[in-house]
């Protein structure tokens, strides 16, 4: 029996151990998006449908970031996703686009200059019988002073890159970190998409991710932050469809305030034992409810809990089945209708 105590103390102090490298792999960046968006709709020149019936709307987001602390990480680049969930809604155009910049302001003057020198001498003698001789000397120099002065481009870096994504049903930026741009702030992108006539407002899959050195002895970039979002997109003009949005925005935040809320009582009931945690520690088994209950409710095609959240308290339960009434709701605004012919 003290052998087995023994046993159960060090495994426990291991587990807080890994728990709190976990937690210290964290490193300090912090995401966040604006939860509602409106859709103005737009018409631009230069713009091409790729379906009959449809229109174009513009969404602008607010992408933040704050930097907590950069004293053991150097981040090199931010990147942001924005994607659609149905293959009907396009991109069709997208600010800001791929820019390049140089830390020199203008074009740069080069001036090259070459000189060449002649120099001769002569001497010579002479003489007269009768009168005498004479001596002498000559010298010749001559110096050319050539200048040339032209105009080139500097050198060049990138700055931002931007691109479309899953056949056109999102969009990424690339933010690399410059003296000209602070990587630290709001970022604003404005995203144009192609979507159905009927169509009233939708969501849109946010992912927010941190690159860098994860000391300053490495070379190969790496992962450092993640965040991921929803947001809710509505029709501007529509006051229903920004009725609904409004309401899965609230609904989504009450969500995590609740899970956050319960996240002690979650745990207990994820690993009841201290032998089920250290099992969870070393990934012998399962934990009782997913640690990823939150993601999949959020991003999933979750309808209703499933047995393997059976065991989240009732409170987190009931908040879970209003947020996916509210997704519905949302999910009727995209009247995901497939187009069946092209222009």
């Amino acid at each position: 029996m003290q052998t087995y105590h023994r046993t159960l103390t060090l495994s426990t102090l291991l587990w807080f151990g890994l728990l709190g490298m976990a937690l210290a792999g964290d490193r300090g960046v912090s995401f966040d998006v604006n939860p509602l968006a409106p859709a103005y709709p737009i018409e631009r020149q230069g713009l091409t449908r790729a379906w009959n019936e449809s229109r174009f709307v513009a969404v602008r987001l607010q992408l933040s970031s704050m930097v907590h602390s950069t004293s053991t990480t150097e981040i090199d680049e931010f990147l942001f996703r924005i994607e659609s969930r149905r293959e009907e809604i396009q991109v069709a155009d997208y600010s800001p686009k791929t820019e390049m910049t140089s830390n020199t302001l203008g074009n740069v003057q080069v001036m090259e200059s070459s000189q060449q020198h002649q120099q001769a001498s002569l001497q010579g003698a002479a003489g007269y019988p009768g009168v005498g001789s004479i001596d002498g000397n000559a010298h010749y120099y001559k110096h050319f002073d050539q200048q040339r002065v032209y105009v080139e481009k500097p050198t060049m870096s990138l700055l931002t890159s931007a691109g479309t994504l899953a056949r056109r049903t999102g969009v990424y930026f690339k933010v690399k970190r410059s003296p000209q741009a602070a990587l630290e702030g709001v970022h604003e992108v404005e995203v144009v998409f192609e979507v159905p006539s009927q169509w009233r407002g939708d969501l849109l899959e946010v992912s927010m991710e941190a690159f860098g050195k994860s000391s300053p002895g490495s070379r190969s970039p790496r992962s450092l932050s993640q965040g991921r979002f929803l947001v809710a997109v509505y029709l501007n003009g529509d006051s229903v469809a920004a009725e609904v949005a409004r309401g899965h925005a609230q609904m989504e935040q009450r969500i995590r305030q609740i899970a956050q809320l319960h996240a002690e009582e979650i745990r207990r009931r994820s690993e009841p034992t201290p032998l089920h945690k250290i099992g969870v520690a070393f990934d012998l088994v399962e934990p009782g409810i997913p640690n990823h209950w939150l993601s999949d409710v959020l991003f999933g095609n979750l309808q209703y809990p499933t047995a393997s959240m059976s065991r989240l308290p009732v409170d987190v339960r009931v908040a879970i089945l209003d947020y996916v009434d509210h997704r519905q709701a949302m999910e009727t605004l995209a009247n995901p209708k497939k187009f069946v012919s092209y222009r």
